[in-house]
């Protein structure tokens, strides 16, 4: 154990050789005195000084008791609220650039933040790259990306300081002006018709096709209203869709899975027949469909339909045929 420099780090390399050494040599399944003279022993002498001025307790000393006392020395407690003032506290100087501000923010930042939310949405979203988050999410999440953010889902019943700040506010004497701001909103602009391209004609089409869904129907309605806590309390209808809930939006009449159109049912095989236009295989199907379309069921549906193609079965490919190869005939009778 080097006890110079980064003592966090060379303490964390330590432990790992230690738990690799054990295991190794069998170690582990040696009694304690064995164990414990061994790690003594191995531990050099500048580490083996702090260990026998630390205070271990009165109790047997074994090999758990000495890591966790080392591990109280060389990994010191945070001050959580400390570290969050340090965070708060971070204004940008007037002649500090924006990128050295960010920094610095990044750098105060580092440790991980624990946020709280009653959305819970954003608890299972945020782990996902931004690629795959929903169109809302995504500009939030590029903004926050260089935190190191840890999201939980917490009742909006149970968040009392929130609830509290919002309903002790500070009185206001200011006197009202006829011309004042009541309220600013920076309108998100980003929507899934960014991600794909359709002329009006069919744009028109779907939208009367979704409409006609009465799946898509009650799906919407469910969007809207709300997600059910469990999958059983969900209309039989769009019970196939509860896994996805969390990535579902409606956006000017169609529903979407993240980036991709919910086809209804009635434009299923028109959308498979012109995945499958080009006859390139099943994985190429696939890799078409999941850039922009989704349905229930829909990787099976496109592998059934490629199975049963002419074109592709007749051109797919093969193995390619050896030619005959003679054998050296001996010049001698069998023995």
């Amino acid at each position: 154990m080097v006890c110079r420099g980064d003592l966090t780090s060379n303490w964390e390399f330590f432990t790992q050789q230690w738990q690799d050494y054990e295991v190794a040599t069998s170690l582990d399944q040696k009694i304690q005195s064995i164990r414990l003279a061994t790690f003594c022993l191995v531990m050099r002498k500048e580490c083996l000084q702090i260990f026998l001025n630390l205070n271990c307790g009165t109790e047997e000393l074994t090999i758990n008791s000495a890591l966790r006392a080392l591990e109280d020395y060389f990994l010191p407690k945070k001050n959580v609220v400390y570290k969050r003032y340090v965070f708060n506290s971070c204004f940008q100087a007037p002649e500090e650039s924006i990128d050295c501000y960010a920094s610095r923010l990044r750098k105060a930042g580092h440790e991980k933040i624990t946020v709280e939310s009653d959305r819970k949405p954003l608890q299972s979203n945020f782990p996902k790259a931004i690629l795959f988050a929903p169109c809302l999410l995504q500009r939030m999440m590029l903004r926050l990306q260089r935190f190191n953010l840890d999201v939980k889902y917490k009742p909006g019943a149970q968040m009392y300081i929130a609830d509290h700040l919002s309903r002790a506010s500070l009185a206001d004497n200011k006197e009202m002006t006829d011309n004042f701001q009541v309220f600013a909103l920076e309108v998100e602009t980003f929507t899934p018709f960014d991600f794909i391209q359709v002329i009006p004609e069919r744009l028109s089409l779907l939208q009367k096709c979704t409409a006609e869904d009465l799946v898509l129907e009650t799906l919407k309605t469910t969007v809207l209203t709300g997600w059910p806590e469990k999958r059983d309390e969900c209309p039989v209808q769009v019970r196939d869709y509860w896994s996805y809930r969390e990535e579902i939006s409606l956006h000017n009449g169609l529903l979407f899975k993240s980036q991709r159109v919910i086809v209804p049912k009635a434009k299923r095989s028109e959308i498979l027949s012109r995945i499958h236009s080009s006859h390139q295989g099943i994985v190429s199907c696939l890799r078409k469909a999941k850039d922009i379309v989704f349905s229930p069921g829909m990787s099976s549906e496109i592998k059934a339909l490629v199975e049963r193609c002419t074109v592709c079965a007749e051109f797919q490919a093969k193995n390619a045929r050896l030619p005959l190869q003679s054998h050296q005939i001996s010049d001698r009778g069998l023995e």
